[in-house]
């Protein structure tokens, strides 16, 4: 556990949990810690989480930028391996959803149908 201590306010994180800021107000949150740090072994892990969004992780992970347009939000949960290129992984995700993309000025153009 971690004693945090602000403003004279004690709060006391135990595994599986962490600890979110908004403006000034601080809050606890439990959370899956396996696959928060699942990256660091080389799989990312999702969980309801959209498209775009895993798509925003991805990028951060292989260091690349990326504009996405997309006209709706989907949501999915599993796990990718990233023992793939960045290219390779959105063909993967041609799986899930159909996903258009080009490359051009160090910037993935990327379409979501």
């Amino acid at each position: 556990s971690s004693d945090l201590e602000r403003d004279g306010n004690k709060t006391v994180l135990v595994p599986n949990q962490k600890l979110e800021m908004s403006g000034n107000e601080l809050t606890v949150r439990n959370v899956d810690a396996h696959s928060m740090i699942s990256w660091t072994q080389g799989v990312y892990t999702y969980d309801n989480e959209s498209l775009e969004n895993i798509l925003r992780q991805l990028a951060e992970y292989y260091d690349v930028k990326i504009q996405i347009e997309s006209n709706k939000p989907n949501y999915y949960t599993g796990k990718m391996y990233l023992n793939n290129n960045f290219e390779e992984t959105l063909n993967a995700l041609n799986h899930m959803q159909y996903v258009d993309y080009y490359y051009s000025n160090n910037c993935y153009y990327i379409k979501i149908f």
